[in-house]
């Protein structure tokens, strides 16, 4: 009952600082919101229904922790309202991209080239592996290794370019098959963060100044979308195992268990986490710039940043566990209770400086990186990332294909 009522005080403290940011920003997508929201609805989802399927429920402990490192996002997010002024421009940030817009076919043709190299990989493990293995490890591993995982990285930021420089122009059949191909080819590679990181970069860039009646309607969108591609992912591994069955009970259940178990798992294990507290080394957030220098200076270790950022699987429910334990469980592993305030403190000023930075710019980078935080922070009740190289590495391209046309439209304009 005690973690029933912490949900709900979480629950209505969120919104109530949600009504008072609202006041300021007219934006649902801000870095407290985006943050706040998943914690809470999943607080109170947990308590109230998992639970009931013998879940682990989410403890007080974690509700008023959680609750303490929001107020403080809130908090930096009124302060940084105040002294660097409230957003009131209208910015479609749509229309910052549409000046790529000429250089369509380059991102078709390079579309194309990723999708035919990425199937190609795919049929060919299948072939001489069976269609069992995509279910196994070892077919993530060959996906996330070698020239696919690179050209499927390529192929995440020519999406997010490909869709946002023609957002505002008519498009033919041939670009939303091209466009639809590319995505379906991400998830082929049975990596489900390039996707979800696509699709959330594209929506976050379009929507992020939208009127709050169509933030609602196209939030809804994106959560069933994205939702799909868990579904389908599983659906996979069924036709698999060759235990698909549109009426199979125990199929829908597993999948049902396996959903909640996704979604709700860094919540309830934040308790174990905490008890974890100092656990992991001061400089466990810094293992992809440790293993570029290595690789800079020809050292072959190379750190597996899981071993520094969890305390491996933690049992969830019955047959269910669990490596994930939210953001905020990994900060207090590495450092404890004051080191977990210290970098909420510094990822929330770096999200609302972009935040409100991207609202007056015209720098497609600055929209690209304040889609990034907000995607950390919708993220954040899941994991942390900035352990895992792919978001560097799809900045790095993102950045590059930017300076790239912008070099080329500079040349052509003098």
């Amino acid at each position: 009952m005690t973690n029933l009522l912490s949900s709900w005080v979480l629950f209505f403290s969120v919104l109530g600082l949600t009504a008072v940011e609202k006041k300021y920003s007219k934006n649902l997508f801000t870095p407290f919101m985006v943050t706040a929201w998943p914690y809470a609805i999943i607080s109170v989802l947990v308590n109230l229904f998992a639970v009931q399927l013998d879940f682990l429920p989410v403890t007080a402990r974690v509700n008023f922790f959680v609750l303490l490192n929001l107020s403080l996002i809130w908090l930096i997010g009124m302060m940084m309202y105040q002294s660097y002024g409230i957003p009131r421009e209208k910015t479609d940030f749509a229309a910052i991209f549409s000046r790529y817009r000429e250089f369509r076919y380059f991102l078709l043709s390079l579309s194309w080239i990723v999708i035919l190299a990425v199937t190609y990989k795919v049929f060919s493990i299948l072939r001489k592996e069976g269609l069992l293995y995509v279910s196994t490890g070892e077919f993530e591993d060959k996906m996330v290794s070698g020239l696919t995982a690179h050209l499927g990285q390529v192929g995440a930021i020519v999406l997010v370019l490909y869709v946002l420089s023609l957002w505002n122009f008519r498009k033919t059949y041939f670009d939303y098959l091209t466009m639809l191909s590319l995505g379906i080819t991400i998830t082929a590679m049975m990596v489900k963060y390039p996707i979800v990181w696509t699709v959330l970069t594209i929506f976050f860039i379009k929507n992020l100044n939208s009127s709050v009646k169509l933030q609602v309607r196209k939030l809804f969108y994106i959560a069933g979308f994205i939702i799909l591609i868990f579904v389908v992912n599983f659906l996979i591994l069924y036709t698999a195992w060759s235990d698909f069955g549109l009426t199979s009970a125990a199929m829908w259940k597993r999948i049902w268990g396996w959903f909640i178990n996704y979604l709700c798992s860094g919540p309830i294990m934040l308790d174990k986490w905490i008890d974890y507290a100092h656990s992991k080394p001061w400089w466990s957030l810094f293992v992809v710039p440790i293993n570029f220098t290595n690789v800079i200076i020809g050292d072959p270790e190379r750190l597996n940043a899981v071993k520094f950022v969890s305390p491996g699987f933690l049992s969830v429910a019955p047959g269910f566990k669990s490596n994930v334990g939210t953001s905020f469980g990994v900060y207090y592993m590495i450092g404890g209770f004051w080191f977990t305030i210290l970098t909420t403190v510094i990822i929330g000023l770096l999200s609302y400086y972009f935040y409100l930075k991207s609202f007056r710019s015209s720098n497609p980078i600055v929209a690209y990186l304040a889609a990034v935080f907000l995607i950390m922070g919708i993220l954040s009740f899941f994991v942390q990332y900035f352990t895992l190289l792919t978001p560097y590495y799809l900045l790095v391209l993102f950045s590059l294909f930017v300076g790239m046309f912008e070099i080329i439209l500079a040349f052509k304009r003098s």
